[in-house]
C-alpha cells in the first residue's frame, strides 16, 4: 500500500499504479487514503512548530545565522510565503462559493497554502484555509499560528515579501519607493538571501511529489490530506538525507539538490489584486533600521556581481 500511495503521489496515474499494486479501482482508493491518514497522523512525522519552545528558536535561529552573510541576520525562524495548489474546480456541493477557488491572474482554480520553512527546506507550519483568488496578507491573517508568530520574543522573527505587514515579529523587504541609499538595497539583499529557502522548499516539494504538478483530481475534502502527506514525506526525505550531517553540510546537500534540478516550477500566490493596506507596527520600523545601522556601522556590502 505504501509503495502504491508513493508512485501516485510522485506523479504516477491511477491506472499504472493501480497494476503496480494489482489492485481493483476501489481499493487502491481506500488503500491510498489509508497510508495518507496514518502519514498525517503519525507523531514521527509531525511538523514542530518554530514556536514550540524557546530551544526550538534558538536552535532555527542558529540554522539561518549559517546562511546568512557576515551573521547579519541571527534571529530568524523561519522564512513565510504563498504557494498556489491547483485543484480541479470544486462543485457547488462541496464548497460554497466556487468562484472564490479561482484565481485570475493564473487562469485556473487552486488552494492557498500558506507555509513557513527552517534553513534545511523543511515546513515548520502549514495552513491550507483560504481559496485561490486572495492573497497572502489574507490568508496569513486566518492563520491560526500567525497569533503566535506576532508573539515571539523580542530578537525572533520570520520573514516574508512585500505581501506580509512588517512587524517586529515579521520582517519584509523595502518597496523600491522605501530605497533611500545603497545600505537599503543590500538589507533587502541579506534578506533574500534567507527568505529565498521558502522559494526552495516549495520548489522541491513540487519537483519530487509530482502530482502537484497538476490539478489534484481528488473530491476537494481530499486536497488537504493528500498536500499535508507531502510536506510531511518532503520534511521526512531531508531529515532522512541530512540526520548524520552537521548543519552547514546539511543545508549545502539541500542546496545543491535544489539547483541540480531540470526545473524548478511552483505557483507563487497572486498579490497583484490584493486590496488589503500593509500597515507596518513602529516597533518593525525600527528593527529594519536597527540592522540597517549594522550594515553601515561595520562597512558590510552585498558581494558584487562577477
Amino acid at each position: 500500500m505504501l509503495q502504491m500511495t508513493i508512485a501516485w503521489l510522485a506523479g504516477s496515474n491511477y491506472q499504472t499504479t493501480r497494476c503496480l499494486g494489482g489492485t481493483s479501482v476501489s481499493a487502491i482508493y481506500e488503500a491510498m487514503h489509508c497510508v495518507m491518514n496514518a502519514i498525517c497522523a503519525s507523531p514521527e512525522l509531525r511538523i514542530h512548530a518554530p514556536t514550540e519552545s524557546p530551544q526550538r528558536m534558538f536552535e532555527l535561529a542558529d540554522g539561518f545565522a549559517e546562511i546568512s552573510k557576515h551573521n547579519i541576520l541571527t534571529g530568524c525562524v523561519g522564512c513565510v510565503d504563498g504557494w498556489l495548489c491547483e485543484i480541479r474546480a470544486p462543485s457547488e456541493k462541496e464548497v460554497p462559493d466556487v468562484s472564490a477557488f479561482f484565481s485570475g491572474h493564473y487562469q485556473k482554480y487552486g488552494l492557498i497554502v500558506q507555509a513557513i520553512c527552517d534553513s534545511q527546506c523543511r515546513f515548520t507550519g502549514y495552513c491550507f484555509n483560504s481559496p485561490g483568488k486572495v492573497g497572502d496578507s489574507i490568508a496569513f491573517k486566518k492563520w491560526k499560528l500567525r497569533e503566535a508568530i506576532m508573539q515571539l520574543p523580542a530578537g525572533f522573527y520570520i520573514i516574508g515579501e512585500n505581501a506580509y505587514p512588517l512587524s517586529e515579529s515579521l520582517l519584509v523587504p523595502f518597496n523600491k519607493l522605501e530605497i533611500k541609499g545603497k545600505a537599503y538595497s543590500d538589507y533587502n539583499f541579506y534578506l533574500s538571501q534567507l527568505w529565498i529557502r521558502i522559494e526552495m522548499a516549495f520548489g522541491l516539494l513540487v519537483n519530487k511529489w509530482q502530482i502537484l504538478k497538476r490539478p489534484l483530481v481528488v473530491d476537494f475534502v481530499n486536497v488537504k490530506k493528500v498536500i499535508k502527506t507531502c510536506m510531511k514525506l518532503h520534511n521526512f526525505c531531508i531529515h532522512e538525507r541530512t540526520k548524520t550531517q552537521d548543519a552547514s553540510t546539511s543545508i549545502h546537500a539541500v542546496t545543491t539538490e535544489y539547483h541540480n534540478m531540470s526545473e524548478s516550477w511552483y505557483q507563487p500566490t497572486d498579490n497583484s489584486a490584493d486590496p488589503t493596506a500593509l500597515r507596518s507596527d513602529a516597533q518593525g520600523r525600527i528593527l529594519r533600521e536597527v540592522i540597517i545601522s549594522q550594515i553601515q556601522n561595520f562597512n558590510l556590502r552585498r558581494p558584487r556581481a562577477r
